[in-house]
């Protein structure tokens, strides 16, 4: 029987006609005739329906390493390694230039995180050890310190990889998932799970949250937006929103205590002084800060923490 690894990555947007509730999703077989596999779904483990079928082969694997968290994911990691295992015939690795990075080249997926990967080492029997890594990719800089040993990996070839539209229904639902060769019995594949948060329609976390305090000490907020959709800069026109409309929460704390939620439809927003007053602190004593935007679709997009303003 041949050994089908499946990876189900529930992730941002890696391209922008992705922005509809779905999942990536690629596999890879043992059996050097590959012919494809068949993915169902379930959400009660019972009833199952076809998902995708896959033609082509991905280029996928495990974890044989944990990656190390970073202080700064907006810069190049030197620093750590991770070392991987390929399974089925998806191919090898290959190391690229810092221009090719740029250009999108050795973009993959491991557990939670998008990353890059510019030197590929060849360890022999299918492992192989990535370093010169760019973190956090596509805004997915809060998940570096979430790794594991045996998490997936999958390289993000587009034209191994599918993009498959899901029901919006799936949304934080706990979904099944299993994978078969063409023409094998679905009762040979072997069922995995995971809880479905459509990250791909999750607004990206804000960025460079400031505040400022006036002379009546009312603390007013900055921040800059980001979007997971059509973000290339291009001569100088700001990205688009990229929700129904924009929207932000503010989650306001004293420490621990939680005080209160501001809301904004700009990137500011301002904590007045009675407001600090009425939850019980004195005007001008710092907060500490949670940033939110809002889609109209999933909700909370990723937040942002400042402590301290």
């Amino acid at each position: 029987m041949e050994r089908i690894c499946l990876v189900v990555a529930d992730i941002p947007c890696i391209r922008s006609l992705d922005d509809r509730p779905g999942v990536y999703v690629g596999a890879a077989g043992t059996n050097e005739n590959w012919t494809g596999v068949v993915v169902w779904r379930s959400r009660d483990g019972l009833n199952w329906s076809t998902l995708a079928t896959l033609g082509r082969v991905a280029t996928v694997g495990k974890a044989a390493t944990v990656l190390a968290d970073v202080t700064d994911p907006f810069i190049w990691d030197e620093g750590h390694t991770i070392q991987v295992k390929l399974i089925g015939v998806g191919g090898a690795l290959a190391s690229a230039s810092e221009s090719d990075i740029a250009a999108g080249a050795n973009l993959a997926v491991l557990g939670s995180e998008v990353v890059q990967f510019r030197t590929v080492t060849d360890d022999g029997d299918d492992y192989y050890t990535l370093s010169g890594l760019a973190r956090g990719r596509f805004g997915t800089d809060d998940q570096t310190g979430t790794h594991v040993l045996a998490e997936d990996f999958m390289l993000l070839d587009m034209t191994r990889v599918r993009f498959v539209e899901c029901p919006i229904e799936d949304l934080n639902a706990t979904v099944h998932y299993r994978a078969a060769s063409v023409g094998e019995a679905f009762a040979n594949s072997t069922p995995r799970s995971r809880t479905v948060t459509f990250r791909n329609l999750k607004p990206l976390s804000p960025q460079h949250i400031a505040g400022t305090r006036d002379g009546s000490n009312n603390l007013t907020i900055t921040w800059v937006r980001r979007t997971r959709v059509a973000g290339e800069w291009t001569d100088g026109v700001d990205v688009p929103v990229a929700e129904m409309a924009e929207s932000y929460e503010l989650d306001l704390y004293d420490g621990p205590v939680f005080l209160r939620t501001l809301t904004a439809t700009t990137q500011t927003a301002t904590y007045m002084a009675a407001q600090q007053t009425a939850d019980g602190i004195t005007p001008g004593d710092p907060v500490d800060v949670i940033v939110y935007q809002i889609s109209d679709v999933v909700g909370r997009g990723v937040g942002s923490e400042v402590v301290t303003l």
